[in-house]
């Protein structure tokens, strides 16, 4: 699986369109409150420090993130909103898979560029 890492992670229902999710396991995912405090960093660590926050899994091309920068998040909200903040600044997309796996969708675009 190269180019992919896999975690933990994500949150909530109004963004459900936006990050495909069509499903009551997906809003459920994606609904889950959490506290969290992470500081401006790359999205690539910033997800993978949030799926550990969530206890989810996250499958990503984290090479494809390394070079976006993240606000720094901090208080009580659904994992979908730190999704949203984290990803505001890309393309990119998340979908709820099965169970608590979330995979951030790459715009074919991009990876046909790199």
């Amino acid at each position: 699986m190269r180019g992919f890492l896999k975690m933990a992670a994500l949150g909530w229902g109004f963004l459900m369109p936006l990050l495909g999710v069509a499903d009551d396991r997906g809003e459920a995912v994606l609904g889950k409150t959490i506290d969290v405090k992470l500081p401006a960093q790359h999205a690539t660590t910033a997800l993978i420090q949030l799926s550990t926050l969530a206890g989810l899994q996250i499958v990503m091309r984290g090479h494809l993130l390394d070079s976006i920068d993240t606000p720094e998040l901090h208080g009580r909200m659904s994992v979908g909103v730190a999704l949203e903040r984290i990803l505001q600044a890309t393309p990119h997309t998340i979908q709820v898979t099965e169970g608590n796996t979330v995979t951030v969708i790459v715009p074919s675009i991009i990876t046909t560029v790199r």
